[in-house]
């Protein structure tokens, strides 16, 4: 694993029951409308805790999402915790570097049947990065600050290219990431020597 790499891209929430699905309607099987998700974006060799869940040791950096009761949840990498407030029916993705937590991103999913969430993650010091799809020549998400996300709505099934650009220029490309009909994905921008990386995990959710 690069150094500082706070590991994930292109991940397909497998909700309970539905991983093997490809157009599964994922997020509409959330396991309590009333409940709220939070996983943990996390450097290497370091251990996580999400209230009582523990990780360590993740895969690609990414924890599964936790299902938790809305209020202010305790989330720690190594022995730092830090109160992150939930509400019910949503989703936050915690970041972490080797100092601490960095930011607390709501993943502002859309529980459409027909279409995918695409979440974008800007890891770097850049002050606006675009994800662009070379087959549309278009930007998929633009402009997003340092340390920030965003997620929209695309429509599903696809196979797609991701670049990260910069000023106009493609810094990383993340190649045939898919979409699935009621899904979601994520994609990361995190710096490697200089550059820009990015890379892709399977997520999912646990209770």
């Amino acid at each position: 694993m690069k150094s500082l790499r706070l590991t994930l891209l292109a991940a397909t929430i497998a909700f309970a029951g539905g991983a093997a699905a490809q157009d599964g309607g994922l997020y509409e099987k959330a396991i309590d409308p009333n409940s709220a998700f939070i996983r943990v974006l996390l450097p290497e060799n370091t251990v996580a805790r999400i209230e009582a869940k523990s990780f360590s040791n993740v895969e690609d950096g990414l924890t599964p999402y936790v299902v938790v009761e809305p209020g202010d949840i305790d989330v720690s990498m190594g022995s730092a915790t830090e109160k992150v407030s939930a509400s019910s029916g949503k989703f936050y993705t915690a970041t972490y570097d080797g100092e601490g937590l960095v930011n607390v991103i709501e993943d502002k999913v859309t529980t459409s049947p027909s279409k995918a969430n695409l979440t974008f993650y800007n890891l770097t010091s850049h002050e606006g990065v675009d994800l662009f799809v070379p087959q549309a020549k278009a930007n998929a998400v633009k402009g997003v600050p340092a340390g920030d996300g965003k997620t929209v709505a695309l429509k599903a099934p696809l196979t797609l290219d991701f670049s990260a650009v910069v000023d106009g220029e493609t810094m990383a490309t993340v190649e045939a990431v898919k979409l699935s009909r009621g899904g979601g994905t994520t994609i990361i921008a995190a710096e490697d020597s200089g550059g820009i990386s990015l890379w892709a995990v399977e997520s999912s959710i646990t209770r």
